[in-house]
C-alpha cells in the first residue's frame, strides 16, 4: 500500500478526470490536471503538487498542492498528510 500511495503515476488512476503531465527528477514535484463534475457543472485545474514530507520508516507522506482554473479566475489549495 505505501510504494502505491507514494507514485503520483497509481494515485492519479483512482482520480476520475485526473492527468499526471510531468513529475520532477526526484519524484517530489508533480504537475496535472484535474476536471471535476458536479452534476451540470464542469470546472478544469491546471496546477502542481509537491511532497513536502516522505518518511519510508514512518509510512508518513505530506502534500501540498495548488491549482487554477484553466479557463477562469478560481484557484484551488490543499494538504494532506497520510
Amino acid at each position: 500500500m505505501w510504494r502505491y500511495l507514494i507514485d503520483p503515476s497509481c494515485v492519479v488512476r483512482c482520480l476520475p478526470g485526473a492527468t499526471l503531465e510531468s513529475s520532477s527528477e526526484d519524484g517530489l514535484s508533480h504537475e496535472g490536471s484535474v476536471t471535476v463534475k458536479l452534476g451540470a457543472l464542469s470546472v478544469s485545474y491546471r496546477g502542481a503538487a509537491e511532497f513536502a514530507e516522505v518518511d519510508q520508516h514512518a509510512h508518513k507522506l505530506v502534500v501540498h498542492a495548488k491549482g487554477r482554473e484553466k479557463t477562469g479566475t478560481g484557484s484551488a489549495e490543499m494538504s494532506m498528510q497520510a
